[in-house]
């Protein structure tokens, strides 16, 4: 449905496949200065001493400022061609702080790719550079598409945003047949004020889960439990 919309969306003049999304037309937040913001060299820095190593987080990734160069140009460079084509480098990327509510909304999962001087610490940077090879982005796919079609809709628009299912009902749902319009279908996931997303709680980490479980996958512990 979200690539069907960008297609759509290509075709009507909002965005083109090849132009960085990071484009000033289209989700200028996504990646928004040429080189990396002095506060996102700061919070990355790898730890000068041993002490400083045992109080970071160990959720954040720390890397040196070569390599926080080459993997900001390398997300100032995803185009909307390289999310459609699954070769964004973003495969395995998860909001920081997703909790079981905030999963349930489209629109704070797609805000958390944008870089935040906020909480830089929690930018979400490719793992390769866009276009070297493809890799299925199993979450991340829907997230990025959605981001990218919201901001180019709101600023054609002048509007200061969209949601992903107001667009979802301004793009596409005129071109659905009666009985797919009467099924209830919510693309990715409504949005946060859906009856599900309110049976969940703040204080579940599901990033922190999912990652657990992906790890435990990876070295064959396939049955492991998730605490």
């Amino acid at each position: 449905i979200a690539a069907t919309m960008a297609h759509i969306m290509v075709r009507d003049g909002y965005l083109t496949y090849d132009d960085p999304i990071c484009d000033e037309s289209i989700w200028p937040e996504f990646c928004p200065t040429d080189k990396p913001p002095a506060a996102l060299e700061e919070a990355l820095a790898p730890p000068n001493t041993p002490s400083e190593s045992e109080d970071a987080n160990e959720n954040v990734v720390k890397m040196t400022a070569d390599e926080l160069r080459i993997r900001w140009h390398w997300k100032r460079q995803i185009t909307l061609w390289h999310v459609l084509t699954h070769q964004a480098g973003l495969w395995s990327a998860l909001p920081a702080h997703m909790t079981m509510k905030s999963f349930g909304s489209c629109e704070d999962c797609f805000a958390a790719f944008e870089y935040n001087d906020k909480s830089p610490q929690d930018t979400i940077l490719p793992v390769y550079g866009p276009g070297q090879k493809s890799e299925y982005h199993y979450l991340s796919f829907g997230w990025l598409v959605a981001g990218t079609l919201c901001k180019a809709y709101a600023k054609k628009h002048a509007i200061v945003s969209i949601s992903f299912e107001a667009l979802y009902k301004a793009i596409l749902q005129p071109k659905l047949s009666s009985a797919t319009k009467m099924s209830g279908f919510r693309p990715c996931g409504g949005s946060g004020g859906h009856a599900l997303a309110k049976t969940c709680t703040n204080d579940i980490n599901a990033s922190k889960l999912l990652q657990r479980r992906r790890e435990s996958l990876a070295i064959g512990e396939a049955g492991a439990d998730v605490e």
